[in-house]
């Protein structure tokens, strides 16, 4: 359900892997072969929250480039890179879907409302879980 979880937008290279090796299957659970919670992309998974970024930056543009969402749960630790550019990192997650780039951030934006994209970003810290707010 998507009000329990973040969809992101990662790109890969051709062979599926990140830059830090973790290989991504075509759909399934994915874990980081490493991870800390620290700013270094080397130590977890990776990629845009929401499929909302403003530039490139840190998105594999090659032609050859594999694409995928992962839903990670909103109870996981969740650790924003970038805010500018909605990246986050964080240890474990699923692959719902795989597919070209544009297939990939028509997917995302297929199941929001728009109301949901800018939640992960309340804090730009380490995150135990994204919670609604205590009265």
């Amino acid at each position: 359900m998507i009000k329990n979880s973040i969809l992101v937008l990662i790109s890969l290279n051709p062979d599926r892997t990140d830059c830090a090796g973790n290989e991504y299957p075509e759909s399934g659970y994915i874990r980081a072969a490493v991870y800390y919670a620290n700013s270094n992309i080397l130590h977890g998974l990776y990629g845009i929250a929401w499929g909302k970024y403003r530039s490139n930056k840190w998105l594999n543009v090659d032609e050859k480039a594999e694409w995928c969402i992962v839903r990670i749960d909103r109870t996981n630790e969740v650790y924003c890179i970038d805010e500018d550019e909605s990246l986050i990192k964080f240890q474990t997650g699923s692959v719902v879907y795989s597919g070209n780039r544009f297939d990939c951030e028509k997917y995302i934006d297929d199941r929001l409302d728009g109301s949901e994209r800018d939640v992960c970003f309340q804090r730009p810290t380490i995150l135990p879980a994204i919670k609604e707010q205590e009265v």
